[in-house]
């Protein structure tokens, strides 16, 4: 008696062990053949990523149909550097965009929360039926920069499968500067005769970041007379801010004349107004020089910072 007692528990715990493996409704099973995907590390100004294989096998019947459940990982608002890769401050944790690619070839978005159906049929006989599907993910810019994590479990005919299969993804962090291609003018003519200030034509930049970010000028060339020793006076050029006095522009100390939070994909506009001060008498010339206004995005603390495209805009003059 002791000897069946034995047995019958240990058939009970081979039950068990069996059912973290398939999900069985008394005519269709599904056995899980993934056991974790991984997408790598991911650029916000890339289409998509490498769709990666999900895959199962499937035993029924009579008819059935096959659901996909995304659940983010847990956790609530984190650091910028944590999992879910939500920004410090947000009002709400962010989510890894994923679509699933069926058999057939048809691409559905997967809504964190809401079952996706992604296949159905009848009996499959004996040999059963492989399920292959494909996953893909397409941050944008409004996807936060850090590492991600969460499941997808199948349900077949409204049964959850155990496991569920988890993910792990990487979103860089990515700025992007698209500068003005205009002239860079003074907004008058400079009469030695009439000395005071002359702004510069307002610069116009949009900025698109998935992290927060800073626009900071230098005066990278002081102006001078090509081929001769005039100069003019590096304190004769400033950033004049939307409100205050005007900030003297360094040829050594960069000045933030701007800075936000992640963009998104629709990006920031920002306009900057430079100035040129008159104070005397100065030789006729003319002069040559350059301002120059760098993106510099934050850093993730996991990776740093990614700059795409040219960030590093020199304005001549």
């Amino acid at each position: 008696m002791k000897g069946k007692a034995v047995a019958l528990f240990v058939a009970v715990v081979g039950l068990l062990l069996g059912a973290a493996a398939a999900a069985d409704d008394g005519g269709a099973s599904l056995t899980v053949t993934t056991a974790a995907l991984t997408f790598g590390s991911l650029d916000p100004s890339s289409p998509s990523s490498l769709p990666v294989p999900l895959t199962a096998l499937l035993s029924a019947s009579k008819n059935w149909s096959l659901s996909l459940l995304y659940t983010s990982g847990a956790g609530g608002l984190r650091a910028l550097n944590r999992r879910r890769g939500s920004v410090a401050g947000a009002t709400a944790p962010a989510e890894l965009p994923l679509l699933v690619v069926s058999e057939e070839g048809g691409s559905q978005s997967l809504p964190p929360g809401l079952p996706v159906q992604v296949a159905e049929g009848g009996a499959t006989g004996g040999q059963g039926r492989p399920i292959t599907l494909l996953v893909q993910t397409r941050p944008t810019f409004d996807t936060p920069a850090g590492d991600y994590e969460g499941t997808l479990t199948f349900l077949l005919n409204g049964v959850a499968v155990q496991p569920a299969v988890s993910f792990t993804a990487h979103v860089a962090a990515v700025a992007r500067l698209t500068s003005d291609p205009r002239p860079f003018l003074l907004s008058r003519p400079v009469d030695p005769t009439h000395p005071g200030t002359i702004p510069f034509e307002p610069r116009l930049y949009q900025v698109t970041s998935n992290v927060p970010w800073r626009l900071v000028a230098t005066l990278a060339e002081p102006p001078q007379v090509p081929g001769s020793s005039l100069k003019l006076p590096p304190s004769a050029f400033a950033w004049l801010p939307p409100s205050g006095a005007p900030q003297p522009l360094s040829p050594n100390q960069p000045i933030t004349v701007a800075s936000g939070p992640m963009t998104g994909q629709a990006g920031k506009s920002v306009s900057l107004i430079f100035t040129y001060t008159l104070t005397g008498l100065v030789p006729a010339g003319n002069y040559q020089g350059s301002i120059s206004v760098e993106l510099e995005p934050a850093s993730t603390g996991t990776d740093p910072a990614v700059s795409k495209g040219n960030n590093h805009d020199h304005h001549r003059f």
